[in-house]
């Protein structure tokens, strides 16, 4: 998935998509530009924190070679 930043409330909820998804045998991850310094929740999904940069997501999801990917942003 790809995130704009990712709010507190947010972690709780992708750390389910995780579990869910990794009981169906995919894989679950998560590149943002950074997560809320407010959360308290751990992530228990892979988490990838970087500036936001066209080229740069795109190496990083090319390099994951993923069968889909979700955006989630704000434009």
């Amino acid at each position: 998935m790809v995130s704009n930043t990712v709010m507190h409330y947010r972690v709780s909820v992708y750390n389910y998509f995780w579990a869910r998804f990794r009981a169906e045998g995919w894989d679950f991850s998560v590149i943002t530009n950074k997560l809320q310094k407010q959360n308290r929740i751990p992530p228990r999904f892979p988490l990838t924190e970087m500036a936001f940069n066209f080229f740069r997501y795109r190496r990083h999801i090319r390099s994951l070679r993923p069968d889909v990917v979700i955006l989630f942003l704000h434009l």
